[in-house]
Formats: structure tokens, sequence, C-alpha cells
């Protein structure tokens, strides 16, 4: 009988199918075909302040909708982050060794570069994941997120439920995930994203 602190099936992935499952990379790709990083973040600072705020998201045209839209691509990204990331342990992949001038040339190149990462984490994503997973393992990934709609779209804040602490460190958490998502995005997607 399994005795820790969540059911094994708990990390298990809910919203992918067989395909995706298969191949979680095009799942990440889809994410980032909705908006590049600069605007992932800027949504996903517009939903935090309607976690914050005693405002609730409703948007003149569309309703709840792109709230709820936003909510399944997030739960979709990590989980699809997540499997990447248990495939890396799997396999024991050693990190691409990083050329010498490469961060500069991503830089210079790609549509968007992570300049907060550190150099460790720039040459190897995974790290990023693994500290965004050992924070918050997937249940508590889909916990917060389910939390962050129902406030999002309540009339009232509940900072019993969602203390301000834990809003910010989460939110802070899924920043690093979606970028941490971009970078293995750009390195191993048939075509990074490059500027215009």
């Amino acid at each position: 009988m399994y005795c820790g602190e969540t059911a094994p099936w708990d990390h298990f992935p809910k919203n992918l199918r067989i395909g995706e499952f298969l191949d979680p990379l095009q799942v990440i790709v889809e994410f980032f075909s909705t908006g590049l990083p600069p605007e992932q973040l800027r949504k996903l600072e517009e939903w935090r302040y309607f976690v914050i705020e005693e405002e609730y998201y409703n948007d003149p045209e569309l309703g709840p909708e792109p709230l709820l839209l936003r909510y399944d691509l997030h739960l979709r990204l990590m989980e699809a982050t997540y499997l990447k990331l248990l495939k890396f342990r799997d396999d024991n992949i050693q990190p691409q060794s990083i050329q010498p001038g490469q961060f500069e040339n991503e830089c210079l190149m790609w549509s968007y570069f992570p300049a907060d990462f550190s150099g460790e984490e720039l040459a190897d994503p995974y790290r990023i994941l693994e500290h965004c997973f050992y924070r918050y393992p997937p249940q508590d990934y889909r916990d917060n997120l389910h939390a962050w709609l129902h406030v999002a779209l309540s009339t009232r804040t509940d900072f019993e439920t969602l203390p301000p602490g834990e809003i910010i460190s989460f939110y802070e958490n899924m920043q690093r995930l979606c970028k941490g998502a971009w970078m293995i995005r750009q390195r191993e997607a048939e075509n990074a994203v490059l500027k215009r």
C-alpha cells in the first residue's frame, strides 16, 4: 500500500492526449504559438492581478473565456514540461554542451531570451524545471491554478485560501516554468522562433 502524501497517480498527466503524452514538446510549441514569452508573462501578470485584487476577470467582449483558456494552457504546459523533465531524468541525458558565444548568439537571434537566469540554468534549462517541480509538484500546480481561476472569477478575494505570500511565490514559479519551457522549445523544436 502507498503511504506517501499523494497517491502515485496524482502526478500523472490528466489534460494531454496520448500523442501529446508521447511527444510533450508539441504541447510546449503549441503553448508559445498562442503568444511569445513577453505576452504570456503579461497575461500571467494580469491573471495574478485579478487573484490579488477585489475586482474579477471579465473580458468586455468574451467574458471569462480567455481566462479559462489561459488556465487550460498553463495546465497543459505544466504537464508537458513535467513529462519532459521525467524523460530527461529517465534517459539520464547530459545537458548539451554550450559552445563559446552560444548565449550571445541566442540573445541576438531569438525573439526572446530570458536574461534573468544563471549561467548554469541557461546551459541546462532542465535545472529550472527541477527547481519549479521541487517547489510545486504537479498536483500542487493543479490545485493552485484551480484556486487562481476561482478567485480571479469571484467577486471577492479569499486571502485565507490564498495568502499573498503564496500567491507571489507561485506566480514567480510559474514565470520560471514558462521561461524554462521557452528555452527547451527554442533548443529542441525543429525551428527556433527568431527575431524578424
